[in-house]
């Protein structure tokens, strides 16, 4: 069974269009080797912050509950900077991620940040779950929007979470993360870094 979630929020026109020149060699490619060093004349950043928590109460077949909760922050290169200090770089290289404390989402970036949005949706373990942001530009079109895939299983006291986030203006491809598989204990927060499609 696969769960929608489809919001229509404003909001996204805020900052979320990635529209910024790419400061990083090879930013839209699956295979690129990141490291700290290629964002320092990023003016702003934009991060995907995600936290997976596992629920009490369970569904009437008997499955885990799996609370998603994201934000998706733009931050300004030396706030990003210091957040990421606290955090623990992973080990993935089709996309910047850290993995931070358990902590709310949107409270991983001080001042000055903006919270672009921040959807959450309850699913099942072992279930994909979308949650679709979108500003409606007039006459049914959808001029901004935005999706998030993912999957999360619970695994040996761990949560397993495969993830996709893309951004589309006026129909483009604005920016995205690739297809991510990740793995931290309940609660624990992942900042992964939205990366602009040239």
């Amino acid at each position: 069974m696969r769960q929608l979630l489809v919001l229509g929020l404003a909001v996204l026109l805020a900052g979320c269009c990635c529209t910024r020149p790419c400061a990083t060699r090879g930013c839209d490619s699956g295979a690129a080797d990141w490291t700290t060093a290629t964002y320092e004349t990023a003016p702003t950043r934009e991060f995907l912050v995600v936290r997976c928590t596992v629920l009490e109460e369970r569904s009437e077949e008997g499955k885990r509950q799996i609370l998603l909760e994201s934000s998706l922050v733009s931050v300004g290169h030396t706030g990003a900077i210091e957040a990421l200090e606290k955090a623990e770089r992973t080990a993935e290289k089709a996309a910047p991620v850290w993995l931070a404390g358990p902590q709310v989402p949107d409270a991983t970036f001080g001042e000055p940040s903006t919270v672009l949005t921040k959807p959450s949706i309850v699913t099942l373990d072992g279930e994909e779950a979308t949650v679709q942001v979108g500003y409606d530009g007039g006459g049914g079109g959808v001029r901004t929007s935005s999706e998030l895939n993912a999957s999360p299983t619970w695994h040996e006291g761990k949560v397993d979470i495969v993830v996709a986030f893309s951004h589309h203006r006026a129909g483009a491809l604005a920016s995205r993360i690739p297809e991510l598989t990740l793995r931290a204990p309940d609660r624990r927060v992942f900042i992964i870094e939205v990366l602009p499609v040239r």
